[in-house]
């Protein structure tokens, strides 16, 4: 049996709806990768910032107390 041209036509609308729909579903996580992307820039820079004062508060003291000796 040979499949007619309307079963194609119904197969065919289905699989192109279906690749609308992943279409669709990957521009979501695209744009939801990127947003993460950018949040986990903002912790890095944090990250950095507290580094530097968790370094700088020691150095410092150790600074003033060679000062002060």
């Amino acid at each position: 049996m040979s499949p007619s041209a309307d079963d194609w036509m119904e197969h065919r609308q289905f699989i192109v709806r279906k690749l609308d729909e992943q279409s669709a579903e990957i521009s979501a996580l695209h744009e939801q990768v990127t947003l993460m992307r950018i949040d986990l820039a903002m912790l890095k820079v944090r990250a950095g910032m507290w580094g530097a004062l968790a370094g700088a508060v020691p150095a410092g003291l150790a600074v003033l107390t060679v000062l002060t000796s």
